[in-house]
This record gives structure tokens, C-alpha cells and sequence, in this order.
């Protein structure tokens, strides 16, 4: 969990879900997804890091959590979004936002 600048520190929490496959899409033998243009997504053991395999590299990324490409909406929801939304409620600040990338 990141700590945001500012007053106390208010903890940010970054989660990534990698995309179910699409046309023009392959998944090897790992699992992992492939896309020409963008390389290969590989999910890390720990739950937490990712790596782009492709011509520059495969550096990894770390995330407070990683969902899989077989993890769906509703479980992402339950897991992720509906805890924001009760803290909400109950008066905390809160926010989620989302970003949708189709290769």
C-alpha cells in the first residue's frame, strides 16, 4: 500500500486485473498472454508483481494485489470495491477508479 503525500499520509492502494484474452491474442503454455504489439503478461508467483516480456525487456511491476485473467468482474467487486464503498459509508473517504486498456 502506497502512502500519499499530504496530511497523515493517506494510504493508496493499487490493484491491477490482467484482461481476459481477445482476438488476436495467444496464451502459451504458462498461461501467460501474448499480444504482438505489447509482448507478453506474466503474473508473478507472489501475487503481487507482473512483467511485460518484450523487446526492451521484462521488468517487473509490483501492485498491492494482481488479479488473473481468469479472475472475474464480480469477484474484483467483492474483493476490491465493495470494502471502498463501506468505508464510505461509514464516513471514510474513498475512491475507486478504473482504467480499461483493449490492446
Amino acid at each position: 500500500m502506497l502512502k500519499a503525500a499530504g496530511a497523515g499520509g493517506v494510504p493508496v492502494s493499487c490493484v491491477v486485473r490482467i484482461r481476459p484474452s481477445v482476438g488476436g491474442d495467444a496464451k502459451n503454455a504458462a498461461g501467460a498472454h501474448t499480444n504482438s504489439a505489447r509482448g507478453r503478461v506474466v503474473v508473478g508467483e507472489d501475487g503481487q508483481t507482473i512483467r511485460i516480456e518484450n523487446d526492451l525487456g521484462g521488468e517487473p511491476f509490483t501492485f498491492d494485489s494482481v488479479y488473473g485473467s481468469t479472475a472475474t468482474s464480480s469477484e474484483l467487486f467483492a474483493t476490491e470495491v465493495a470494502p471502498r464503498v463501506k468505508q464510505s459509508v461509514a464516513g471514510y473517504n474513498a475512491a475507486v477508479v478504473m482504467v480499461c486498456d483493449v490492446m
